[in-house]
């Protein structure tokens, strides 16, 4: 008795199901409390609530096979989706699907995506690992079910299939896939031009000629792009960057030699007078070769600091 007055029950063992309920979210995912909650709890609404929280393959893969509630199968096949998208098995993932929409196969509506399956069979192993998933989003009886179905479709096979086949059955099905198609669509057509600019920023830093306006405009097109995360594309550009600007410099450092040049000789013209003997001619010569070698030496130095 007196144990009693200091000890209370958690929320999950309350006899009343709606705290239950508020137990659960205090469980972790893959406890063994929770799986229990999961498979004998008499409510419902806790096993529902369970499902929603497990993210334990082996514990929702035979509750699933169990279980008759709708509500719950509904929270199962969602939690299902997520478990399934995480597992590293695709074998066993793929005989759980099967599973999952065997027992709804004998109905009428499901000869489309049984003939959308088997025109398939050769397909890549992502798109196989989704067709049931793709039946799934098409068939099941509740919009939830189908919408957390297609989350998990992802390739680009799937994705279209699921899209030309939910267009007149589930616009919400539809959308998803078609907006998820338009995405890929796009950050494809993102990358070819990314490769089209890094091709024209490589090929600038040997082009002969002026090539400031060229880079500015490259760079406005960059700019346009989203290469957030794209780790290889970004280096390749940086790389090109350098070589560009090491070829800005290169060229910068040749003008200032050649400038320094033609002041010398404007210089030593200007000084330039009559030889009063005829040896002082021979200096003269020796002056302007000095120039020359120091013009030369200067864009030497200039490569050598741009390549280096």
């Amino acid at each position: 008795m007196i144990t009693n007055l200091f000890t209370r029950s958690t929320l999950h063992e309350h006899a009343e199901p709606a705290q239950r309920v508020l137990g659960v979210a205090q469980l972790a995912s893959d406890s063994d409390e929770l799986a229990r909650l999961l498979t004998a709890d008499p409510a419902p609404e806790v096993r529902a609530a369970a499902a929603r929280r497990c993210a334990d393959l082996a514990v929702l893969a035979p509750a699933w096979e169990n279980e008759t509630d709708p509500a719950v199968r509904d929270a199962l096949a969602s939690a299902l989706g997520g478990a399934l998208a995480d597992t590293q098995d695709s074998a066993s993932a793929r005989a759980l699907l099967e599973g999952i929409i065997a027992p709804m196969q004998s109905a009428p509506r499901w000869h489309t995506a049984r003939s959308m399956r088997n025109a398939a069979a050769s397909r890549s192993p992502a798109y196989a690992l989704e067709e049931p998933l793709i039946e799934l989003a098409l068939a099941a009886e509740h919009a939830e079910t189908r919408m957390a179905a297609a989350e998990r479709v992802v390739s680009p096979d799937g994705l279209r299939k699921l899209a030309a086949a939910a267009k007149n059955r589930d616009h919400g099905v539809a959308r998803l896939a078609r907006q998820r198609i338009d995405a890929m669509e796009e950050r494809l057509d993102q990358k070819a031009e990314a490769d089209a600019i890094l091709a024209q920023l490589e090929a600038l830093a040997v082009k002969p000629g002026p090539i400031l306006t060229a880079v500015v405009e490259l760079n406005r097109r960059w700019q346009a792009l989203d290469m957030s995360g794209d780790t290889a594309r970004l280096a390749r550009c940086e790389a090109a960057r350098q070589a560009v600007l090491a070829r800005f410099e290169r060229e910068q450092e040749e003008q200032r030699a050649r400038a320094r040049f033609e002041r010398g000789v404007r210089e030593w013209l200007a000084a330039l007078a009559p030889p009063a003997a005829a040896d002082a001619l021979g200096g003269l010569r020796t002056e302007l070769a000095a120039l020359g070698a120091t013009r030369r030496s200067g864009a030497a130095t200039a490569r050598a600091r741009a390549t280096g």
